[in-house]
């Protein structure tokens, strides 16, 4: 498991761009930036998908040092659905498997929102929300040129 936070990443745009999916969204989380549920739902994507195309994966120390500092019990109430979802995301993306025919990462993504949409989808409807964001990130990343 890789949780990522979105402003301490560097990445392959051409080989993972499509992966750093901003999909999953808790009603009432922030509007101009990415949450916690949103990093660690990206991150685990990311996570799958390198292992699935054979990319290599590597942590370290970070490049950016962030010194301010949130109330630990605050945070956590703020963020509590997305603690209780973690109990079947976790467990999904530690089993999920991607087709061989998927070999890019645009594909990965694809098959991935198709997996979380008939197994998560039934969970909570915000993950079927989430597969559908997935499928017109690459949607919106394709039109663009941006692989």
């Amino acid at each position: 498991m890789m949780p990522v936070s979105g402003i301490n990443i560097a990445f392959n745009r051409e080989a993972v761009g499509p992966a750093l999916i901003p999909a999953l969204k808790l009603a009432g989380e922030g509007k101009f930036r990415w949450e916690t549920v949103e990093d660690i739902w990206c991150g685990m994507c990311v996570k799958v998908i390198c292992d699935h195309l054979g990319l290599g994966v590597k942590s370290g120390l970070p490049y950016v040092w962030r010194t301010e500092r949130g109330d630990a019990i605050e945070s956590l109430k703020k963020e509590w659905e997305g603690v209780k979802l973690m109990e079947d995301v976790v467990p999904f993306f530690q089993s999920v498997r991607l087709p061989q025919s998927a070999t890019t990462a645009e594909d990965c993504v694809v098959e991935m929102a198709k997996t979380v949409k008939e197994n998560l989808g039934k969970v909570d409807p915000m993950f079927s929300h989430a597969a559908e964001t997935m499928e017109e990130w690459v949607k919106l990343w394709e039109s663009v040129g941006s692989a």
